[in-house]
């Protein structure tokens, strides 16, 4: 499987614990789509990195398994010598929020402005093999607030991305870390998160219509006034190519997690995987296994049991219109409520549209629902709550390097947790330019 660097859809940038107050980050993602989607989040919330296509690139229509690699992310430099390449760019926005804090029994309106540079550094050797590269990059993130200063914050989200592919063999790592914070983080008594995750993806085909998957992952994180998280992992599968379009997997995933405070917990997951390739335009992948955890040093917890899904659907309407949907199910120990398990369902949805060459638009969604149980018959369980938002963005291209659009967000979370319900809209006005 290959990771895409910049195109995933941008409400994945969500937590699944945090979505009370991480929703303002989603105002700033065009700067990380530009800069290689630097906003990290643990595997609890990533269940992996589900397989995706090429879609319509025909370099990557060759069949085999390469019907199933993403071909790797467009980059316009701004400079270029030889194999290296870079590409420097900055977003600067300003936008009315009328909840900053994200709760409706202190609600606070104003005016924000943001400055996002990005920098992204990349090395594609010519002597190398096709798709063998580097690239590091990092975005800083300036936050500043009209009347509520006091909130103003300097967030970073930073990377790495090693691909190798030799013969029959694939290996890739990935590296993100991330600083920042939230005025909203602060209904929950934290003000910063810390997180880091390094993961190892390699594959190697044995020969006729079978190859082995693998992928390693550790993390871990700090969050300044809650908790700190330890995480490691990793899954095998055996693959079979069925059709010229259609893969069959089967494998297992080993995996740990360390809140402290909260859960220590061991999950084995059995999985089965279908990798589908309808059309060069519709591309299906659904991973669906069991959940298996144990709580360590409590023998009275028992095993907490549940179904593990990760789908997603690619298409291509045209060559103007893309559309992506995700679904997922599973069980993680919660970073933010202690001793408390999540289970959360969640669809996100994102349609880009080109209306003509300067013109184009975006739509995002994102729906979910979280029961937090306690499996220590002597900690209460916490509650579930529900949460969705949508987001609109119409864009107008300047030049070749800049284009300005108008944004819009809404988003809500109704629940009986201790923290609090809210309703929130951000408008606003944005700049983007690479140089």
């Amino acid at each position: 499987m290959t990771v895409n660097a910049s195109s995933r859809p941008v409400g994945e940038a969500l937590r699944v614990a945090a979505f009370s107050r991480e929703t303002a980050c989603l105002l700033a993602l065009p700067v990380l789509a530009l800069s290689g989607h630097a906003q990290t989040e643990p595997m609890g919330a990533r269940l992996g990195e589900q397989v995706e296509t090429s879609l319509t690139n025909p370099a990557f229509q060759q069949g085999g398994w390469d019907a199933f690699r993403l071909a790797p992310p467009r980059m316009s430099p701004s400079w270029s010598s030889g194999d290296f390449s870079a590409q420097l760019a900055a977003v600067a926005q300003v936008s009315y929020d009328d909840n900053i804090l994200q709760n409706n029994q202190q609600r606070l309106e104003d005016i924000r402005f943001e400055l996002d540079p990005s920098l992204r550094l990349r090395w594609n050797p010519s002597t190398a093999s096709p798709g063998t590269g580097v690239e590091v990059f990092f975005a800083p993130q300036l936050d500043w607030f009209a009347r509520y200063n006091q909130f103003n914050t300097v967030n970073y989200y930073g990377g790495a991305d090693l691909a190798v592919f030799v013969g029959t063999t694939t290996g890739e790592l990935h590296y993100r870390t991330a600083v920042f914070s939230e005025p909203g983080m602060l209904q929950t008594a934290r003000n910063q998160e810390h997180t880091e995750s390094l993961i190892l993806e390699a594959t190697h085909e044995l020969g006729g219509k079978t190859r082995l998957s693998s992928e390693f992952e550790l993390g871990c994180g700090d969050i300044t006034g809650g908790a700190q998280y330890w995480e490691s992992g990793g899954r095998l599968f055996l693959e079979y190519h069925a059709r010229e379009r259609l893969a069959l997997g089967i494998g297992y995933g080993l995996r740990y997690v360390d809140t402290d405070p909260g859960l220590s917990m061991l999950f084995n997951e059995p999985q089965a995987e279908l990798l589908w390739a309808y059309t060069d335009r519709l591309h299906i992948s659904l991973r669906a296994g069991v959940q298996i955890g144990v709580v360590e040093d409590s023998a009275a917890a028992g095993t907490q049991t549940g179904p593990l899904v990760a789908g997603s659907l690619s298409y291509a309407a045209s060559e103007k219109t893309n559309l992506r949907l995700e679904l997922s199910h599973q069980r993680w120990p919660s970073y933010y409520s202690t001793a408390q398990l999540d289970e959360l369902t969640r669809v996100t949805v994102t349609l880009h549209h080109r209306f003509s060459e300067r013109v184009f638009a975006d739509l995002d969604g994102d729906l979910g629902y979280n029961t937090q149980t306690s499996p220590l018959s002597d900690i209460a369980s916490a509650g579930s709550y529900t949460f969705w938002s949508v987001g609109c963005l119409l864009g107008y291209v300047l030049t070749p390097h800049m284009d300005c659009a108008l944004t819009y967000r809404h988003m809500e979370r109704t629940g009986n947790l201790d923290t609090p319900s809210f309703d929130r809209n951000v408008a606003g006005v944005r700049i983007a330019y690479r140089f």
